[in-house]
């Protein structure tokens, strides 16, 4: 039930990575990209529909038995998956569909319209996705032949997606709207870190009320008075576990599971769906409940944060450090750039927090094990979600441990307290890596902001005339971060204002050394070039000069 928010992270990295590589010339007529580009969004259709055969024809060789099946259709899942995502690949690379709706736009002359661009390029995936739902129903199907109808599952698959898609949309429409602006437009270039810190306030907004967010958008209802409730809360107030309410997801009978969400316990929901509240005893429940109190209790979600900034600092060191060592080949709109900012997020995203999140769900299996006093019911609970789920006892992913393996750590941690004491140094040895890396990545970022920060004092200077200000200030840029070639750049400009023109070429051709062969370097050497002729270099506009 997880909503699809690996798939979207990546198509949107695919939407950027497009933006700085797209090639000046289209392989086809421009008639034919739309419809090239239409063909590959619908290709995950018939993609998913040979794959939903093979099952067939794969469960029917095996009598009709699930359980060897499993694996074959998880696979088939995720091979799935990828293909919307590769279609969507194709459909900017080799479709060049961003370039018909930017010349669409212009010519009805809505290229600034909030959000209509981005929409409209992210289309295509979009499409991919709605695809892909005609044969991931009847894959469960096949798995599971009690399963709700197509209309119930394609609505249920979109409310996931609106789940990401409304914050992100809310996200760019922000960014579109303060870009709108010529006065913010013009203090953002300024201070460039500002940009960001005009996003930090909606986006701990959003952030914090996802869980009524969330309850809105799956049509989430409180969980009825009764016996159940009330074991529920009284379990609740005997480990201190403050909530704001119970609610149940409904599924149609379809989906075993639980969530919590929320960091603010005033606002921190415990979801059950409609699956699990059936299926279950009290008890059983009751542990269920035990193990997501346990992913508040220690605190889980918010390492999750910490997990997800330290991903963002170090992107943006990756950026701003690194890739200033080899300009030429890792700029940020260099291939091999792109290519190493793909490979970070796979092995961060893809195998760190995987790594992470798997110990975490142990954490929370030991929490919610001990709080029950009762491990023996604690793991009926899980063998009882696995057989629910369709046989998936042996299925490991991403996230979590196979329930098998879950199952066999318990039983051998109730038999040697030793098993406990290695998972509990598992988790801080985890703890420990992570708290080095956010602490040193956010001290990098300080030392950053702080040179943008005297970057554009030394700005505001310049157009005041002040130019033993703008001096000062941008030296201490350039001494922060001194192979940021915009700030030997706009040195170089105030000391050829100030009359010392050995100096101002000195830092210019600083500059150009550290930038790749891009719009900044032409710049660079257009003013070299004037130089040379005797005359005066083109003040750089605030808007390049506070980009980066």
């Amino acid at each position: 039930m997880t909503p699809p928010i690996l798939q979207i992270i990546v198509a949107a990295l695919l939407l950027g990575a497009y933006g700085e590589l797209a090639p000046d010339a289209s392989l086809f007529h421009p008639w034919l990209s739309p419809v090239l580009a239409i063909g590959l969004a619908v290709a995950p259709l018939f993609i998913g529909r040979l794959l939903v055969d093979a099952l067939r024809r794969r469960l029917a060789n095996r009598g009709g038995d699930v359980r060897g099946f499993v694996a074959s259709y998880v696979r088939s899942g995720q091979v799935l998956r990828a293909s919307s995502l590769a279609s969507y690949a194709a459909a900017l690379f080799v479709a060049h569909w961003p370039r018909t709706v930017s010349s669409v736009l212009t010519s009805l002359g809505a290229n600034d319209w909030p959000l209509v661009p981005e929409a409209l390029a992210f289309a295509p995936f979009l499409t991919a996705f709605v695809a892909t739902l005609e044969p991931s129903f009847q894959m469960q199907a096949l798995l599971r032949p009690r399963a709700w109808t197509f209309g119930e599952f394609v609505a249920f698959q979109l409310r996931g997606a609106t789940f990401v898609l409304l914050p992100l949309a809310i996200m760019i429409a922000l960014f579109d709207g303060v870009r709108a602006s010529v006065t913010l437009r013009h203090w953002l270039a300024i201070f460039g870190y500002l940009e960001a810190a005009v996003l930090i306030v909606p986006i701990a907004i959003l952030f914090v009320s996802a869980p009524m967010l969330l309850r809105r958008v799956f049509g989430a209802r409180p969980l009825p008075d009764g016996p159940l409730r009330t074991s529920l809360e009284a379990f609740a107030r005997d480990v201190g576990f403050g909530f704001r309410d119970f609610l149940v997801l409904r599924t149609s009978g379809n989906v075993v599971n639980a969530l919590i969400v929320g960091i603010v316990p005033r606002l921190r929901y415990v979801m059950f769906t409609d699956a699990l509240l059936v299926n279950l005893s009290i008890a059983e429940i009751r542990a269920v409940l035990a193990h997501e109190i346990g992913h508040a209790k220690r605190f889980h979600l918010a390492i999750y944060v910490v997990f997800a900034l330290t991903g963002i600092f170090l992107l943006l060191i990756l950026v701003r450090f690194v890739f200033p060592l080899a300009p030429a080949l890792f700029g940020e709109d260099r291939p091999l750039g792109w290519a190493s900012m793909a490979l970070f997020f796979a092995m961060f995203w893809g195998v760190g927090f995987g790594f992470l999140s798997r110990r975490l769900e142990r954490d929370a299996d030991i929490f919610g094990a001990r709080a029950v006093g009762d491990v023996p019911l604690f793991v009926g609970t899980l063998e009882r979600i696995a057989r629910l789920a369709g046989n998936v006892r042996r299925i490991a992913s991403w996230r979590y441990f196979s329930i098998e393996r879950r199952v066999t750590f318990l039983e051998a941690a109730e038999r040697d307290p030793a098993e406990l004491r290695r998972a509990h140094r598992s988790v801080l040895s985890c703890l420990a890596v992570l708290g080095v890396l956010f602490v040193a990545s956010l001290f990098f970022i300080a030392a950053d902001v702080r040179g943008q920060h005297e970057a554009g004092l030394g700005r505001l200077a310049y157009e005041r005339k002040d130019l033993t200000s703008a001096e000062s200030h941008l030296r201490r840029a350039v001494e922060r971060s001194p192979r940021d070639p915009i700030y030997h750049h706009d040195l170089a400009f105030v000391l050829w204002k100030a009359g010392r023109h050995f100096e101002a070429t000195r830092e210019w051709e600083i500059a150009l050394a550290l930038v790749p062969p891009d719009d900044v370097a032409e710049a660079i050497r257009s003013d070299l070039e004037k130089i040379a002729k005797g005359a005066d270099p083109d003040a750089p506009s605030s808007d390049d000069a506070g980009s980066h």
